[in-house]
């Protein structure tokens, strides 16, 4: 268990990620269901939903579970991450003026309906859930917050791309292990991470990221995969020639050896 943020709420290193339950990916409820009891059971207690996943059936899956919890879980203690359209919150508010004030009025009135539905009782959310994450920079806010969305020091082409992916594949079968596995074990390795997002539409896809949760990278994986990929490389089209300092310092990306693991 991890600390989510500063929020002192304790999550799960991996977060079910619920946007493949419904019409747009598993239209089987009952199928559905039985994954996300099945990621409770394993030691999940985070799950990610929002309201346009599915045409917002995917929040009925949810609270079907929500309903009942799971043979570990009560319902009380899973934690939801609900996300809010700026747009949409915005619009609830008839207005297109992006003020704090505003936006938190306009999630409140999102996000509420929600935790009355399902019974919860806390409700946090702060600027990733009203600024940095609709790709908008906050004014006013330290360059250091808005960079660490945006800051994108180098490029990447198709072609190099598809090498990058290649040469990764290969270190993953190095090593002994598949590149979603590998690929979920850097994320969580960070420090800056506290939960990784996982998105299986199968239980065979539920089951084989389970699987992987034991797996930790050593510092020679992750040297090799900031090889690869350097630090700071993205495929946005924005290129602000700022190199925040996780970026030039391994450590600030690298959870300590003895705290990576997640299982």
């Amino acid at each position: 268990m991890r600390e989510l943020g500063r929020t002192g709420i304790e999550v799960s290193a991996y977060c079910l990620g619920t946007m493949m339950f419904g019409p747009l990916g598993n239209p089987d409820h009952d199928d559905c269901v039985r994954m996300t009891h099945r990621a409770l059971d394993a030691g999940i207690n985070f799950v990610d939903t929002a309201d346009v996943y599915g045409y917002s059936e995917t929040e009925v899956i949810v609270g079907k579970v929500r309903a009942i919890g799971s043979s570990n879980l009560p319902p009380s203690e899973i934690v939801e991450a609900q996300w809010v359209s700026e747009r949409r919150a915005l619009h609830r508010l008839r207005t297109e003026q992006p003020t704090y004030s505003i936006l938190n009025r306009g999630i409140e009135r999102e996000v509420l309906p929600v935790c009355r539905r399902y019974g919860l009782g806390v409700l946090v959310w702060g600027p990733l859930s009203s600024g940095l994450l609709s790709g908008r920079y906050r004014k006013g806010a330290p360059r250091e917050d808005n960079a660490r969305m945006h800051w994108v020091p180098k490029h990447l082409t198709d072609e190099r791309k598809l090498d990058a992916v290649e040469q990764l594949i290969a270190v993953a079968q190095d090593a002994g292990m598949p590149l979603a596995h590998m690929a979920m074990a850097f994320a969580t390795t960070h420090p800056g991470i506290s939960a990784a997002i996982i998105g299986p539409r199968t239980m065979e896809q539920l089951e084989d990221l389970l699987a992987g949760a034991a797996i930790t990278l050593g510092d020679d994986i992750l040297d090799k995969i900031d090889e690869i990929v350097p630090p700071g490389t993205d495929v946005g089209p924005l290129d602000i020639s700022y190199d925040p300092p996780a970026v030039t310092h391994p450590a600030l990306r690298r959870r300590p050896a003895d705290d990576r693991a997640v299982a």
